[in-house]
């Protein structure tokens, strides 16, 4: 009985858990609109990634970034 309770309870709760991380965002419907606006007028995109990678050779970082950025695409 003790663990029958929860286990329909959580059964019966399909929406409990929010797995959609834009849902954790804590802006507002209205900036998120203005963000998109922005990013279609500079031509960006969305960005879903963040990495940092440093180098005295610019060439290797711009190399290294383009190879990071195909391998977040595959």
């Amino acid at each position: 009985m003790v663990v029958l309770l929860p286990a329909i309870f959580l059964s019966q709760q399909a929406g409990l858990f929010n797995t959609d991380i834009s849902q954790l965002n804590p802006a507002s419907i209205a900036s998120k609109k203005v963000d998109a606006d922005l990013r279609q007028v500079l031509g960006s995109e969305e960005v879903n990634h963040v990495f940092l990678t440093s180098d005295k050779n610019l060439t290797k970082i711009l190399t290294e970034t383009q190879e990071i950025q195909q391998q977040l695409k595959n």
